[in-house]
């Protein structure tokens, strides 16, 4: 059992991060500038699949590619068009292990996907949040940086994203999907979020894996009940 004043600590940093302020330096920052939930939703998952290593270039990448993006008309018009294919033979880097071809990829899957679904929460086939990683593993097959289908990994950025989509009444979050519940979100997990997990007492492992998220989101349930999701405003900053 987690002590009422190592909880009270946690809902207190929670408070005190899940800020408007938040915002202009996360990666959420993106999604945040569009209004209607379908350039909310691409811009998100275009954001997340490259927010990982530093944020200081990562957050110049995703500068570059949402002006990109924007001078077609924001990101549901242009991966719904078709002016991505020009990158398509593309082998320059765009950040680290992603190019630009991959790039193309990606956007080519977006846009077969949207001609016959309206949102990518379509995959969540059930209320379940695993179901959709799944689902959304086996759709975006051939991109990197998206999680194998059965990856025993924290998958943090997946979960990011979710916790993006999925979350109700929070002035970070959008909460825009209503057919995953909130409830079944992971705390996304990365090297900062374990060491702090860590140092807290809260798990013992010592890796960012599946069942490390998951074992951490029981525990945090008991913090915030029905939104262990909400403690990444906690642990990320310590």
């Amino acid at each position: 059992m987690i002590s009422q004043e190592l909880m009270l600590f946690l809902r207190e940093q929670a408070l005190k991060n899940e800020t408007v302020d938040f915002i202009s330096g996360d990666p959420v920052q993106f999604p945040h500038r569009y209004s209607n939930d379908q350039d909310i939703e691409v811009s998100a998952f275009i954001s997340q699949w490259i927010a990982y290593g530093s944020r200081k270039v990562f957050i110049k990448v995703l500068e570059q590619i949402h002006k990109v993006m924007d001078s077609k008309g924001g990101p549901w018009n242009y991966v719904n068009g078709t002016d991505w294919q020009e990158y398509s033979e593309s082998d320059k880097v765009m950040y680290r292990f992603q190019k630009w071809g991959d790039f193309t990829v990606l956007c080519s899957i977006l846009h077969d996907y949207y001609r016959t679904h309206a949102s990518l929460q379509d995959l969540a086939t059930d209320s379940h949040a695993m179901t959709f990683v799944d689902n959304l593993a086996g759709l975006m097959l051939d991109v990197p940086g998206v999680p194998l289908p059965g990856s025993q990994s924290a998958n943090k950025r997946i979960w990011m994203f979710l916790r993006w989509m999925v979350r109700q009444n929070s002035v970070v979050d959008f909460g825009i999907w209503r057919k995953i519940n909130q409830s079944e979100l992971l705390v996304p997990v990365d090297t900062h979020v374990l060491q702090a997990a860590r140092k807290l007492g809260l798990i013992a492992s010592n890796s960012a894996s599946l069942s490390c998220a998951k074992l951490l989101s029981e525990q945090m349930n008991q913090v915030f009940p029905g939104d262990a999701a909400r403690s990444d405003f906690a642990l990320f900053f310590l």
